[in-house]
């Protein structure tokens, strides 16, 4: 099993959002260049800036931007996937159980 990886969401803005960055390009390179600094330097390589478009009423969209990095996951966040995949597991099991008991009471 190799190294379980975390994606760390640094921004998501949407167009009407107060953070989304100004039109003027110079506050727009400012604005990137602050959320980079968010990013510790030893995962900047690896970060992500999506700009795409949200779809809203009438077939109107707006811009989006998400910038996000990954990193590998501490040891806690590791046991905690772990243990939410085991509980998901679980829980379509005891589903597929109840599912298969009311068939089998059905068609006996």
């Amino acid at each position: 099993m190799g190294v379980k990886m975390k994606r760390i969401d640094v921004v998501s803005v949407d167009q009407y959002d107060a953070d989304f960055p100004a039109s003027n390009l110079v506050k727009t390179i400012a604005w990137l260049s602050a959320k980079l600094a968010e990013i510790p330097e030893e995962h900047r390589e690896n970060a992500t800036c999506e700009i795409g478009s949200v779809s809203s009423w009438e077939d109107r969209h707006y811009a989006c931007i998400e910038i996000a990095y990954s990193r590998p996951a501490t040891k806690e966040e590791a046991e905690s996937a772990a243990r939410e995949l085991h509980a998901a597991k679980m829980a379509h099991e005891a589903e597929e159980r109840l599912q298969f008991e009311r068939l089998k009471a059905k068609f006996g």
